[in-house]
């Protein structure tokens, strides 16, 4: 696997490029490869039910992730499914493709600067969690 990841934020930012390698990502069962994830790191938020302020993002999260899983000739037929989610709070975009024996996983996330109100952070909550459970998905890949 070789990833490639930016961390940028608004103009006043640094960036960051990182570039690594890692061996021994992927198990074979039967017709299945299933990979393991390389995940955005997240904050922890608490539950909704145990807040009592309102949140505060002194700056914006850009991250982006370009990994590639090198498969060889195992040729799936079943990639991961995409994601697009959107909301106030930002965004989480996820595709994968395939391309000469490489498994090419894009993904971005981006969390915007400001103040989460009290009121408003249930839905917020919501949508930090469906980027968790995205980002915890095996990747299950059907090869002939």
């Amino acid at each position: 696997v070789r990833v490639s990841r930016k961390t940028a934020g608004d103009r006043n930012s640094i960036g960051l490029v990182v570039r690594d390698e890692i061996k021994n990502v992927c198990r074979k069962y039967g017709n299945h490869i299933l990979l393991n994830p390389i995940n955005f790191e997240l904050p922890a938020f608490e539950e909704p039910e145990s807040r009592k302020t309102p949140v505060q993002l002194p700056y914006p999260l850009r991250e982006e992730y370009v990994i590639r899983y090198h498969l060889g000739d195992m040729n799936p037929t079943v990639l991961p499914q995409s994601a697009d989610l959107e909301s106030p709070y930002g965004a989480y975009r996820f595709q994968a493709e395939w391309e000469d024996g490489i498994l090419k996983i894009r993904k971005t996330l981006t969390l915007h600067a400001g103040t989460v109100p009290l009121e408003e952070y249930t839905d917020f909550f919501r949508f930090v969690s469906e980027i968790r459970n995205h980002e915890h998905t095996h990747y299950n890949l059907e090869i002939p």
